[in-house]
Order: C-alpha cells, then sequence, then structure tokens
C-alpha cells in the first residue's frame, strides 16, 4: 500500500469515526467515482487526492 493510500484511508476512519464504517463507505459504489468505489479508484495520488477531497466535503456537512 502507498503512502498516499494509507493517508486516504485513515482519513475516512477519522470521517466515520471507525474502521468498519469507513471500510464499508470506501467498499461501496459511488455515483461521483463512475459507480466505483473509492478502493477501486485509489490507485494514483491524483485519485486519492480525488477521494480525500470527498471525504473532506462529507466531514464538513457539505454531503450527507
Amino acid at each position: 500500500m502507498k503512502s498516499y493510500q494509507f493517508s486516504t484511508l485513515r482519513l475516512a476512519i477519522t470521517v466515520f469515526g471507525n474502521a468498519r464504517k469507513a471500510r464499508s463507505w470506501m467498499s461501496r459504489s459511488q455515483k461521483l467515482f463512475c459507480d466505483k468505489s473509492a478502493l477501486e479508484v485509489m490507485e494514483t495520488a491524483e485519485e486519492c487526492e480525488r477521494v480525500r477531497e470527498f471525504l473532506n466535503r462529507i466531514d464538513h456537512g457539505l454531503i450527507s
């Protein structure tokens, strides 16, 4: 696992409060990611940044 992937997973745990909830969200397909899961799209640093931006929007209440 690359460091940018690990930091994205850590952010998801922070946003969702625990690893189980984070894993559930990260494994679910999302329209934003063309019906792929966040885990499926996190192949490059740029894609991880896109996932982190989305997680930050959730954390700040911009997306429910």
